[in-house]
């Protein structure tokens, strides 16, 4: 199964220069019962004004002999490096299962989603909110009204800065970085700091990984002398 593990660019300007787009590192549950060829390895770089370079890495993954379909996986983690300065750069991520059963520590990132995404639990938070701090109801009312990523991290950061001001609990951190995943926590990230918020639905679980890295960006030198 063929798999791009890295698809970025960019060039060398000083404002909107860098290494943008997707890649992906793939995973298994133990050594040795993965098969990996190199399909494609381009590395170009156009010289200018700005010079722009585009990197480009595709790989075959297979099961090797004794892979145990009922006990072991091979998955690939999706990942995306956002371009700061546009305005809505994809920052999506997630875990793909390519073979074997998917392990509870890779379903995580969903289940937080969708549990972030869960009427139920944005107005929960956003109830726990106006109930410690009434004098943040306009702040709250106009970040709700929001609908453009940096106007919602805005508001909800002005939202955090009234709680804090109010209460006393420190704000910092709350996210709003990146996916749209952050963005939609960050009420969710205040009614924590405010203390008392027990959110209707229960949140997932989060399980550290364990998992052997197979191959990545970073490490498919590994790999070149049998492409």
């Amino acid at each position: 199964m063929e798999v791009v593990i890295e698809a970025r660019g960019g060039h060398d300007g000083v404002a909107t220069g860098g290494h943008y787009g997707s890649w992906a590192r793939v995973w298994a549950s133990r050594e040795g019962i993965t098969v990996v060829h190199v399909v494609e390895e381009r590395h170009t770089v156009t010289p200018g004004r700005l010079t722009y370079h585009d990197d480009r890495i595709v790989v075959d993954i297979e099961p090797a002999e004794g892979f145990d379909q009922e006990r072991d996986y091979i998955l690939v983690e999706h990942k995306r490096s956002p371009n700061p300065y546009l305005r809505g750069s994809s920052s999506r991520e997630g875990y793909e299962l390519l073979f074997g059963r998917m392990p509870a520590w890779a379903t995580f990132p969903e289940n937080w989603a969708r549990w972030v995404r869960d009427e139920r639990v944005q107005g929960s938070a956003i109830d726990h909110i106006l109930r410690r701090v009434p004098t943040a109801k306009e702040d709250v009312e106009y970040a709700m009204r929001k609908g453009s990523k940096g106007n919602i991290i805005s508001a909800w950061r002005a939202v955090a800065s009234h709680c804090e001001a109010a209460t006393g609990k420190k704000m910092d951190g709350i996210g709003g970085n990146g996916s749209w995943t952050a963005v939609r926590a960050m009420p969710i990230r205040i009614a924590q700091r405010l203390g008392g918020w027990r959110p209707p639905v229960p949140r997932p679980v989060y399980e550290e990984r364990n998992a052997v890295l197979v191959v990545s960006p970073d490490t498919v030198g590994r790999y070149r002398s049998i492409a």
